[in-house]
């Protein structure tokens, strides 16, 4: 909210309350099973802190279709659960069909990039080379539309592998100066969550078909890079009163069908036996050799640590041991642990 910089360095949604969730290391490397983990983090806690926009600043590589992809499966569900789901459209153009996923997902909101070249008009926005452009590999128009995406200046985060390597792209000792459809994706959620301030009962496809609808084109811009242009709050809340939009839907399945048949494709480097993989538990299927019914595993064995049937949310684990490290009978609420440590790394 721009306090460090006494309000020179303001995000889009100075307002807006922040759910972070941790799902990648220092170098920003991770799983896809810990990725999935945090998004059903995301899914179990939207009501509780009324999570209404996601931004999943990453790309995964994945060649799977969106219909077989668990990924998209997942960031499909929480679309269908009211969470406007927002991704980067990747940063590997300027070849057509370079979008990576879940950017290619045609339900997804996907953000490409421009350079604002330091002002406020979009007159004179240019298109950078690096950003994605479309259309996706499967056919799909992407991306849906663009953001501001270079040179801009957000948080640091001191001591990451970008942080250590980049010592000039630091701003004083909070902020940090990155381009990237990354950032592209977190101005666009942004304004997302503007607009969703203002009209609260639109539904995820709502709020694109607003923010598509109230873009600004570019002139002389390729679509297969910006889509229907830049970003306008303004111009998306607009959309939404001559549309007539509002009507609470949490979301139109028939954009996903966020399913798929896996056919012996890998999972984190296992193998799913072509079972199916709709969004939902496994009920009765396999999970690494152990049984998974969609209750609490109740005294079975986890990654051989004993997981005694306590809730996870909001009781005490009672001094007993995760991972060798010891949590001393405090309290998980879903809020930061305030020092203790979890696997050896400080939760501050």
């Amino acid at each position: 909210n721009g306090t460090a910089s006494h309000g020179s360095y303001t995000g889009v949604a100075p307002g807006a309350h922040i759910v972070s969730i941790k799902v990648a290391v220092a170098d920003g490397s991770t799983t896809l099973s810990t990725v999935l983990e945090g998004l059903q983090l995301v899914d179990r806690s939207r009501e509780r802190f009324n999570i209404r926009v996601l931004l999943l600043a990453m790309s995964s590589g994945s060649d799977v279709s969106p219909d077989q992809d668990p990924l998209t499966a997942a960031l499909r569900k929480l679309w269908h659960h009211g969470i406007f789901v927002v991704v980067p459209a990747g940063n590997d153009g300027p070849a057509p069909g370079t979008v990576d996923s879940p950017g290619l997902d045609p339900t997804l909101m996907t953000a490409g990039a421009v350079d604002d070249m330091g002002t406020a008009s979009v007159a004179d926005d240019q298109v950078p080379d690096w950003t994605s452009r479309g259309p996706s590999r499967f056919g799909d128009a992407k991306p849906d539309v663009a953001a501001p995406g270079a040179h801009l200046v957000s948080l640091r985060a001191p001591g990451s592998t970008i942080d250590v390597a980049n010592p000039s792209a630091r701003v004083g000792e909070m902020y940090f100066k990155g381009s990237g459809t990354s950032m592209a994706a977190a101005v666009t959620a942004g304004v997302g969550a503007l607009v969703l301030a203002q009209h609260p009962e639109l539904s995820p496809d709502d709020l694109k078909d607003a923010l598509d609808s109230g873009s600004t084109p570019l002139d002389g811009a390729d679509p297969a890079a910006i889509g229907a242009g830049v970003v306008d709050v303004a111009g998306a809340a607009d959309a939404v009163s001559t549309a007539g939009h509002g009507n609470g839907r949490a979301g139109n399945a028939t954009k996903g069908n966020g399913g798929g048949q896996w056919d012996g494709r890998l999972w984190d480097g296992r193998l799913w036996d072509g079972r199916v993989w709709d969004g939902r538990v496994w009920d009765g299927r396999v999970w690494d050799s152990r049984v998974w019914d969609g209750r609490v595993w109740d005294s079975r064995v986890w990654d051989s640590r004993v997981w005694d049937g306590r809730v996870w949310d909001s009781r005490v684990w009672d001094s007993r041991v995760w991972d060798g490290r010891l949590w001393e009978s405090r309290v998980w609420d879903g809020r930061l642990w305030a020092g203790r440590l979890w696997a050896g790394n400080l939760w501050e």
